[in-house]
């Protein structure tokens, strides 16, 4: 599966959960795919972010969390700001 057919799957999970106001975390996110580690998550996480830049829409992939520090990981760009007005 390539990335763009991950971010197709991840984009109704990432809503469901920013209308329902929660995070999500990668492995969480990865075992809606059928994986079972997280990393599979981040070449979803990358064309939907780019599209959240593109069209001026909420930066989306700011949900996705690591386990352990409930923040996203390095590649989150998307906000330059405080992450709780992200999320």
């Amino acid at each position: 599966m390539n990335r763009y057919e991950l971010a197709h799957l991840a984009w109704p999970n990432l809503t469901a959960a920013a209308a329902e106001h929660r995070l999500l975390t990668y492995k969480e996110l990865a075992t809606k795919f059928g994986y079972r580690g997280a990393r599979a998550v981040r070449f979803a996480l990358g064309p939907l972010q780019d599209l959240c830049l593109e069209k001026l829409l909420p930066p989306l992939t700011s949900i996705v969390v690591n386990q352990a520090t409930g923040t996203p990981g390095s590649g989150f760009i998307a906000w330059p700001g405080n992450l709780a007005e992200a999320q």
